[in-house]
């Protein structure tokens, strides 16, 4: 995309996140020896974020309509939505790297699960619930 078009798009996104954004803090990991660590080369940094949806509940390890597992396993999913021209310290983002929901109750904990650098105008990160 080039052009006005491009400067309006940045413009709205500001605007809009100025707007409806939600703070979430973004920790950079790595793999440490025996768990993950904060990784010391991308530092932690905080997002306002247009768009952070958190679905899913609880499933059954045994799958549908199966009787035969009765533990339940939380299965809860979230999408956040990030402008990169804002905080392209976001481009840097992988799996792993975990990202906090500071403006929710609880500050839920989120892992990222895939990067989609694709989309037209944002960085989709696409999480797992963290217990």
């Amino acid at each position: 995309m080039s052009g006005p078009w491009k400067d309006h798009l940045a413009a709205l996104r500001r605007v809009v996140d100025a707007e409806l954004g939600e703070t979430v803090r973004v920790e950079p990991m790595r793999r440490g020896q025996y768990d993950t660590v904060s990784d010391p080369d991308r530092p932690a940094f905080d997002i306002d974020a247009a768009h952070l949806r958190v679905s899913g509940g609880q499933d059954d390890l045994g799958g549908v309509g199966s009787r035969s597992w009765s533990t339940l396993i939380a299965g809860g999913e979230a999408e956040l939505h990030v402008d990169p021209d804002a905080y392209p310290a976001a481009l840097t983002l992988r799996k792993g790297d975990q990202v906090v929901a500071t403006d929710r109750s609880g500050a839920p904990r989120f892992e990222v699960a895939r990067v989609d650098p694709d989309q037209r105008s944002r960085l989709v990160l696409q999480m797992s619930l963290k217990s």
